[in-house]
């Protein structure tokens, strides 16, 4: 696909858009802070107020575009980072207290809801403008964080792999704070990010270089949609990503010593936050490295 061409998502909302260009959802409310000291506060020097209803909490996105360019697809939402959100809603146990790393965040629908509760969650993407909405995410939606300081949007660019150095020239830069909690990261997450050859093999190849050099157990949870291209002649049609994907991961994930190790979760109770309807093809993985031939 050229890079110039414009492509929109699948995803069609009903009763989610509240005025232009904002997404607006319910969703389960974290555990409110025990501590006032806990709570951010305006510069004014007041406590900010969580925008609660009831038992549970007002999420908002923006989200300026309704088609983009392929390298800007991140300015919208995707049924991969509905179903990701959806599970993490679902499990705040599994990563209550983590730090956690989303790779391609785009509007960062699916890190904001791990980091209600995650201790620090990094939301990294590469395209400029799509850090800059990420920041404006972040921010519409600071009150719902359980920790202070929880979320940091970063530049990770997956052809240059894993950050090492300090960038203090990016806004959006890795300082060395930033370098030292990433050795610490214990959840990797990544929603609808394989539709490309290239970026596939760069994207494989940093998540690999996440998950070897982390100190602690480290978990990717990964969700995968596959788009069928039709056939030629007699053929079927082919979820070529998917199967591409797919290969590779088992003929090696790009590290000397270590290999990907999967899992499909079964989603078919899961529950449903978002007015979406859920994609049949639209999957749900958990992966961890192994020693190679483990």
């Amino acid at each position: 696909m050229q890079s110039d061409a414009l492509v929109s998502t699948d995803v069609h909302w009903s009763q989610s858009r509240g005025c232009s260009g904002e997404l607006t959802f319910l969703i389960p409310d974290a555990h409110l802070p025990s501590k006032a000291s806990e709570v951010g506060r305006d510069s004014d020097g007041d406590l900010v107020v969580d925008r609660r209803d009831g038992r549970r909490a007002i999420l908002r996105l923006e989200v300026p575009k309704a088609s983009t360019p392929l390298q800007t697809v991140g300015l919208q939402v995707w049924a991969g980072a509905l179903l990701l959100a959806d599970f993490l809603l679902a499990h705040p146990e599994l990563f209550s207290g983590h730090i956690a790393l989303e790779l391609g965040s785009g509007t960062g629908l699916a890190g904001l809801c791990l980091a209600r509760v995650a201790k620090l969650t990094f939301l990294t993407d590469a395209e400029p403008s799509v850090l800059q909405q990420l920041q404006a995410n972040v921010t519409l939606n600071a009150s719902l964080f359980r920790y202070r300081d929880a979320v940091r949007v970063r530049c990770l660019d997956w052809f240059q792999g894993v950050p090492s150095k300090e960038q203090d020239a990016n806004p959006h830069g890795w300082g060395p704070e930033d370098l030292a909690a990433l050795q610490q990261v214990e959840v990797l997450l990544a929603a609808d990010v394989i539709y490309d050859d290239d970026l596939t093999a760069a994207f494989l190849h940093c998540a690999c270089a996440i998950l070897a050099q982390a100190a602690r157990a480290c978990s990717l949870y990964l969700t995968i949609e596959k788009r069928f291209n039709l056939g030629f002649g007699d053929q079927e049609p082919r979820a070529q990503m998917y199967d591409d994907f797919m290969a590779r991961v088992k003929h090696g994930c790009h590290t000397a010593d270590h290999n990907l190790r999967g899992r499909l979760i079964d989603i078919t109770s899961l529950p449903q936050h978002f007015t979406v309807e859920r994609s049949k093809h639209v999957e749900l993985w958990h992966f961890e490295l192994v020693t190679a031939g483990g």
